[in-house]
């Protein structure tokens, strides 16, 4: 996650993802999954949307409710972008 300026330690980065994003990764790669039906555009959409998702929410202070929702909706934004 370089590059991503906050007030975060690399260590509690590593932490919040495994905490907050890791567990979704499933989840959000089925969906993506489900809208390409192409294994290899699902997980491009995926990395893409994790990243930057990870590199805003750790700009601010991390809404842990509403961290499967955000990455819900960047997945449907860069969908409907891409079509």
């Amino acid at each position: 996650m370089e590059g991503v300026k906050s007030s975060y330690t690399e260590e509690q980065k590593h932490r919040i993802f495994e905490s907050e994003f890791l567990p979704h990764i499933d989840v959000m790669y089925n969906f993506a999954y489900r809208i390409t039906y192409d294994e290899d555009s699902a997980k491009d959409l995926l990395q893409e949307t994790y990243y930057k998702a990870i590199k805003n929410i750790l700009k601010s202070k991390l809404d842990r409710k509403r961290v499967p929702l955000d990455l819900v909706e960047k997945i449907k934004t860069r969908i409907i972008k891409e079509s």
